[in-house]
């Protein structure tokens, strides 16, 4: 099968979708798409009641600022009964950027991203935020995932445990203290009425420094358990993709359906 590439646009109906924007522009500027290419077309993060909506179609037209592509098959990818969560500390600059993308690809449902004591407050800020959420974006459109993660940035540790009311099984990585990573996930019973209840699967990494002390034991009498994530340290980036990548092993994602 030849390569299609995936771009984001709008549903017309059943058998039109329409591209337009950056999008468009990176189609006929950029990747000089001709009429009667197959493509594949998703859902935005704007999309409501579309989300997770995809198709494969066939550019018909190529205008100035829209391009319209007219649908073959129609996929929708559908959110597991277990949603998995990856909080990170916020890193220093560029570094972020290098984790989020792995991330999507895993089958992240939700990335925080908080503040932790003693980091600059420029670690967080607009831009930034804009910029990882282009990046999600972009990420899904490689892995062509049509359920884009939510991303969910607080200002410190007291925010993450608030949020954290939600979620059933909470983890958080440890150098030392606690069970295995892939012990204590083997050990969630997905059946239990308290896991149906609250079926979320969420771990805490902190940033280079690691948690403080008192951003542990906030944790901890949240309920978090801490785990080890090996025999070695791992940097902040390598144990959140290292985490993402153990849980995801665990949580069943249903296959796209035909619509």
């Amino acid at each position: 099968m030849s390569h299609r590439f995936r771009f984001v646009g709008a549903k017309q109906n059943n058998s039109t979708w329409l591209i337009t924007g950056e999008e468009h522009t990176h189609l006929a500027k950029v990747l000089r798409l001709n009429v009667g290419t197959e493509v594949e077309v998703m859902a935005g993060l704007e999309s409501g009641e579309n989300s997770g909506s995809w198709c494969i179609g066939v550019l018909t037209d190529i205008k100035s600022g829209s391009a319209v592509v007219s649908v073959t098959e129609s996929m929708k990818d559908l959110p597991g009964l277990l949603r998995m969560v990856i909080a990170v500390g916020a890193l220093g600059h560029g570094e972020l950027d290098e984790v989020i993308p792995p991330l999507v690809e895993l089958g992240v449902d939700e990335i925080v991203v908080f503040g932790q004591v003693d980091q600059s407050k420029s670690r967080i800020n607009e831009k930034s935020v804009d910029r990882w959420q282009r990046m999600i974006l972009n990420a899904c459109k490689q892995c062509k995932r049509a359920l884009f993660p939510k991303l969910t940035v607080l200002k410190n540790c007291e925010e993450l445990v608030a949020l954290s009311a939600s979620w059933g099984v909470k983890l958080v990585g440890a150098a030392e203290a606690g069970p295995d990573l892939g012990a204590a996930a083997n050990g969630v019973n997905q059946d239990s009425p308290e896991f149906l209840a609250k079926p979320v699967v969420a771990a805490v990494i902190g940033s280079e420094k690691g948690l403080s002390d008192r951003e542990t034991i906030l944790l901890t009498s949240a309920g978090f358990t801490p785990v080890r994530l090996g025999n070695h340290v791992l940097r902040a980036k390598t144990a959140a993709i290292a985490v993402a990548a153990v849980l995801a092993d665990r949580l069943a994602r249903p296959p796209s359906l035909m619509i």
